[in-house]
């Protein structure tokens, strides 16, 4: 078991769905909450949600648009536990996450921008939405709770922006030769 728990595709989707799912009707509902802990809570399952979830769905879509098949899913460890940073590496040792396997075999007719395109989608998107909640929350909550989840989206993109070429989703895209 040492790349993780396998998957059936339908099974990884599905959790990819409800929990894109979860986080949309968070941000929706922040502002019927009317309590700052309960704005907070529901911001943070948005944010937490929205930048988690999605991004194997927009692999998933983006290939499948492209000719790129998968076999299913792995609930495995993070690639930034590879990184030289003790505490990026416990984090990726303890952090699990949806990895999308891909059928290499029958998916060698898929053109190298769209291989491209598939591997950068995930990245993408958990930059993209948790900063689509961040300024969205300005609307609906505190000025602070909206300041710290901008904040930390800022970092999320910054984090993502210089690691995701070292080790993750960007690497891959950076790595096709084809």
């Amino acid at each position: 078991m040492s790349r993780g728990i396998a998957l059936d595709l339908w099974l990884g989707n599905l959790i990819g769905i409800i929990g894109t799912v979860l986080g949309t009707l968070s941000l929706l509902a922040i502002s019927a909450a009317q309590y700052f802990s309960y704005d907070g809570i529901l911001l943070g399952i948005s944010w937490i949600s929205l930048w988690y979830f999605p991004h194997c769905l927009i692999h998933y879509i983006i290939g499948t648009i492209v000719g790129i098949k998968f076999t299913g899913y792995w609930l495995g460890r993070s690639s930034i536990r590879h990184l030289p940073y003790r505490i990026l590496k416990i984090i990726g040792q303890l952090m699990p996450v949806l990895i999308i396997r891909i059928d290499h075999d029958h998916s060698i007719s898929s053109p190298r921008w769209g291989w491209i395109l598939m591997y950068t989608g995930g990245a993408v998107t958990s930059m993209i939405l948790p900063l689509v909640v961040s300024v969205m929350s300005f609307m609906k909550v505190d000025l602070i709770l909206a300041v710290l989840a901008f904040g930390a989206a800022l970092v999320n993109i910054a984090f993502t922006a210089y690691f995701s070429p070292i080790v993750g989703d960007i690497s891959r895209a950076l790595a096709i030769r084809r």
